[in-house]
């Protein structure tokens, strides 16, 4: 009986197949969150392969075996990001420290005219901030911040946090009243945490949302979405604006409505007012709940075949 004669291109066509379908499995589990957590030379080096395994005109032994190192590299991510889970998910013990602004005027600084504060608003300002810190943790630690600031570094249940207050280019505050303070709150969270962004309607478009109850699209909480414009990745607005954390960010925009902005391991609040302890803790509670939101999956599970029919 003669041997069945097997055509060995088809067999070599039929191994790239395979090893198609392997990483189109692959790649059908993997999240955006997934690609954005990644370092970025990780993801170009992964491209590189990529791009080496599609390569429309290379010889087919040639694609298998770049598509097989492809599927290796792509394996050995997905292993990481399963043992790894702890370190997407949890967020760091430490606040990424805050930095200064930059100068609003950087030419008068340059040529020798910086900016001026009446030392007896800064002391005043010392004094705000550190009285609200204190009553937040009475352990904080606080210090200058730049030209015209204070910084303090405290902890709320067990939570890391950042306040920083600059007077405003005109000196901004004093024990009278306010004029212009620049207020900054921040904690650290998981980094897988969804990106997230909130900034203020326009002065026009706040006024027409809450004269009609019509405005963009947004979490379906009038108070909240005549204040706010979200823009976030798929799921991450449901997680973190919590009815709690809603509320809370209604409560520091009845002073001025702040942005929010939730990227790379920090969530961070900005807004400009007088700094009391009324709209700093309602900032501490806003990002506390953002902290505690679950984050994004960077692994969806693999599909599971029914049996044959």
């Amino acid at each position: 009986m003669s041997p069945v004669y097997r055509d060995p291109d088809l067999a070599l066509r039929q191994r790239l197949a395979e090893a198609r379908a392997r990483v189109t499995e692959l790649e059908a589990r993997l999240t955006p969150t997934f690609w954005r957590v990644q370092p970025a030379d990780r993801v170009r080096a992964l491209e590189r392969l990529r791009a080496e395994a599609f390569k429309g005109r290379s010889a087919v032994q040639e694609l298998i075996e770049a598509t097989a190192r492809y599927v290796e590299s792509l394996s050995a991510m997905v292993q990481h990001a399963r043992d790894d889970d702890a370190h997407w998910r949890v967020p760091p013990d430490r606040c990424p420290r805050l930095q200064p602004d930059a100068p609003t005027y950087p030419l008068a600084a340059l040529f020798g005219a910086p900016r001026r504060f009446d030392e007896a608003a800064l002391e005043a300002l010392r004094a705000r901030v550190g009285s609200i810190a204190r009553r937040l943790d009475p352990a904080f630690c606080v210090e200058d911040f730049g030209r015209g600031g204070v910084l303090a570094e405290l902890r709320v249940d067990g939570a890391p946090f950042m306040l920083s207050a600059v007077l405003g280019d005109r000196g901004g505050w004093s024990a009278a009243g306010a004029t212009e303070v620049a207020i900054t709150v921040r904690t650290s969270v998981a980094r897988g945490a969804g990106l997230l962004r909130l900034r203020p309607h326009e002065a026009s478009m706040h006024v027409l949302s809450l004269l009609t109850g019509r405005g963009r699209a947004g979490t379906g909480d009038p108070e909240f979405d005549a204040w706010f414009e979200v823009d976030a990745e798929p799921g991450a607005a449901r997680a973190q604006l919590t009815d709690g954390v809603r509320g809370a960010l209604c409560l520091v925009a009845r002073d001025d409505a702040p942005t929010l902005t939730v990227d790379e391991g920090v969530a961070e609040l900005r807004w400009r007012f007088e700094p009391s302890h009324t709209n700093v803790r309602a900032a501490v509670d806003a990002l506390r709940g953002i902290r505690a939101a679950p984050a994004m999956p960077l692994l969806k599970e693999p599909s599971r075949k029914g049996p044959p029919r």
